[in-house]
């Protein structure tokens, strides 16, 4: 059994079966017991508390006569992750043989560590099959195999250990740097773009250089310093400003990003007079001192000030309006 994770709690048994009895007959021998069988759990994270059992089975015996079976063998354990405890003890007063074969417990950057019962054999090899090299391990030693990864296929190389020639399920180690930028594959945040200094300016766990949205306040639009896939941000450090955005005017922030003035409300491209702009009613954009100020109606269209009344503008109102 291999698993990434194994605890073993309970009672795992292989024992040989028991002999058979002979009904004191003087012409039939008792039966042998069973040869006990084999267990193997192999896993990184292998954790026994439980009790373990390969022993043989019992002779048979034959009453009042000296014909009884053999006891059974015992069996074999092998636990690949963890030196091999001691078994349950068989009807003969021996136990079971034990074995550990190599497991992987760690990787950490390039850095391999073993749980092995004594020195194991390494191969290595790229992800084309290329054999990158060989060697051995001392027992629960490390291997740190940084020096294979330049000459690798796709920055992957795959480290098999075996012990006495015997390979184990979980005696195999992976490291990968696709991108050959020396940070390797999970702690990598552009796998597949080389960026040695792991540049996140938003915080989403992709790299600048190969996030498509680089968005700083979270707001769907990217900081416009970053080439990005999406809708520009005027301001990638306030969430509430983006393109789009209600805009309240006279608060002297451009929050739809449109680049038109905050003291411009109704959009004639003059500003209120009451923020130092000439436009003397912000909320018309057809009054603005550009407009045309057609006489008598009683509106200052082109806030000139003049009275609407006095179209010869020579300074006194029509008498057709109380002038």
């Amino acid at each position: 059994m291999a698993f990434d994770q194994l605890i073993v709690s309970g009672q795992l048994v292989a024992d040989g079966g028991d002999g058979g009895d002979s009904a004191n007959h003087d012409a039939c021998s008792a039966g042998g017991g069973g040869s006990g069988g084999a267990l193997h759990l192999a896993s990184p994270g292998l954790s026994v508390g439980g009790q373990l059992s390969a022993s043989g089975g019992t002779q048979g015996v034959n009453p009042g006569f000296a014909d009884a079976g053999g006891h059974g063998g015992e069996g074999r354990l092998r636990l690949d992750g963890l030196e091999p405890l001691a078994p349950t003890v068989g009807p003969t007063g021996a136990s079971a043989t034990t074995w550990e074969g190599c497991a992987v417990v760690d990787v950490t950057a390039t850095v391999l560590t073993l749980s092995s019962g004594t020195d194991c054999d390494w191969v290595a090899f790229d992800s084309t099959g290329a054999d990158l090299g060989s060697g051995v391990v001392v027992a629960d030693g490390t291997l740190d195999i940084a020096s294979l990864l330049p000459a690798a296929a796709a920055g992957s190389v795959h480290v098999y250990f075996t012990r006495d020639g015997v390979p184990s399920p979980v005696g195999v180690g992976v490291v990968e740097d696709p991108d050959g930028d020396g940070v390797l594959g999970p702690d990598d945040n552009c796998p597949d773009v080389p960026n040695p200094a792991q540049l996140d300016a938003d915080g989403d766990g992709l790299g600048d250089l190969c996030d498509d949205c680089t968005d700083g306040d979270g707001d769907g639009f990217g900081d416009p310093t970053y080439g990005n896939a999406c809708e520009d941000d005027c301001d990638d450090a306030d969430p509430a400003v983006y393109p789009g955005a209600a805009d309240p005017p006279y608060d002297g922030v451009d929050s739809d990003c449109d680049g038109a003035s905050d003291f411009d409300a109704d959009g004639d491209g003059f500003d209120s007079a009451d923020y130092s702009g000439d436009d003397c009613d912000d909320a018309d954009p057809a009054i603005n001192p550009d407009a045309t100020d057609v006489p008598y109606d009683g509106v200052d269209s082109d806030c000139d000030g003049v009275s609407d009344y006095d179209a010869d503008g020579d300074g006194f109102a029509s008498a057709d309006f109380g002038g």
